[in-house]
């Protein structure tokens, strides 16, 4: 939103995951809803099940669903319960920041970048501001 007085307001989204047998590489995307540029300003992980095996996550920003990306979550393992943020460095990886770019017409995409997925389930919170 521009202009004078126009007010940008933060909208959190959230997106199930469960992992499945069929579950390689990714198997789960968000398209931008907007129609136009936002900011990624968080993402939060809530994984309620872990995976049966060992496994590792990436989680991105990308042009199209079909797109790696490790730009907000990098290898975060998917074989321990819990509540996982890109807010830290910790939970977010080598490659994984705050404040990434979504475009128009890009994705968010969840890859089984390890092991197998097989079991999880949770909910990935993506918090967004459209940014033009």
């Amino acid at each position: 939103m521009q202009g004078g007085g126009d007010r940008a307001y933060p909208i959190t989204f959230d997106i199930s995951l469960a992992g499945t047998s069929a579950s390689t590489g990714i198997f789960r995307t968000f398209l931008n809803p907007f129609g136009a540029e936002c900011l990624v300003l968080r993402a939060d992980l809530d994984i309620t099940t872990q995976s049966t095996g060992a496994s590792t996550l990436d989680i991105g920003t990308a042009a199209d669903a079909v797109t790696a990306s490790d730009n907000l979550i990098d290898g975060l393992s998917a074989a321990t319960a819990g509540r996982f943020t890109n807010m830290n460095s910790t939970n977010a990886g080598t490659n994984g920041k705050q404040l990434q770019k979504l475009a128009a017409g890009g994705s968010i995409v969840i890859e089984e970048k390890t092991g197998d997925v097989d079991g999880l389930v949770g909910t990935l919170y993506v918090t967004l501001l459209v940014t033009n």
